[in-house]
């Protein structure tokens, strides 16, 4: 009769959405590729914002899905919001993207199932 023994499954990779933020100079405030980055709260979804021009600052006001709150993208790099809050609830994260100068821009993180 053989023996059954527990095995140990790799969790899975992260899914990333990338989103690039460029200054947009016409409008005197950032762009970013995407106005609506979709996660999914059953994975280990993430964002990673990233700019070949200017600094920019990630700030969620009002909640945010990861960890931090807050999150600096550098000149020319990117910063990764790390995976979702294992609490993290099932809606729409408003953030706003501030950079060295100009109006800020407020696009969303919608956290689906």
């Amino acid at each position: 009769m053989a023996t059954a023994r527990a095995i140990t499954v790799p969790a899975m990779p992260a899914r990333k959405t990338w989103v690039e933020i460029k200054h947009d100079a016409a409008q005197n405030r950032p762009h970013v590729s995407s106005e609506h980055a979709y996660l999914r709260a059953k994975e280990n979804d993430e964002v990673v914002w990233y700019s070949g021009s200017d600094r920019f600052t990630i700030i969620f006001q009002a909640g945010s899905p990861f960890t931090d709150e807050k999150f600096d993208v550098p000149r020319g790099g990117s910063v990764s919001s790390g995976p979702l809050r294992e609490d993290v609830e099932v809606r729409t994260y408003k953030y706003s993207v501030k950079g060295v100068v100009g109006e800020p821009l407020d696009p969303d993180v919608i956290i689906r199932p």
